[in-house]
């Protein structure tokens, strides 16, 4: 995923900006910009600790040698998977 950017957000926002006076554009801009990386990055802590929880769950899955205990290693391993890459 790439960063977000002033320009990135800008470019997104171009009709909006039309309206504001272009001295107080790039303020704005960061305000936003600021604004949305703080909500994506907690947005991935919250999902990369909802990963971890579902892992959890899928490890205390008890099946012994049944299908449904390799589903489980499967499922906690892909829940970690995804975690890592929120990281």
């Amino acid at each position: 995923m790439s960063d977000i950017t002033s320009k990135l957000v800008a470019d997104e926002l171009k009709h909006q900006l039309m309206a504001v006076s272009q001295a107080i554009q790039p303020i704005l801009l960061e305000a936003i910009t600021n604004l949305i990386s703080k909500h994506v990055a907690a947005e991935r802590i919250r999902c990369r600790a909802l990963c971890e929880q579902r892992a959890e769950l899928w490890r205390n899955t008890r099946g012994g040698t049944s299908p449904l205990a390799e589903e489980a290693r499967s499922r906690a391993n892909e829940a970690i998977y995804i975690r890592d890459l929120l990281h």
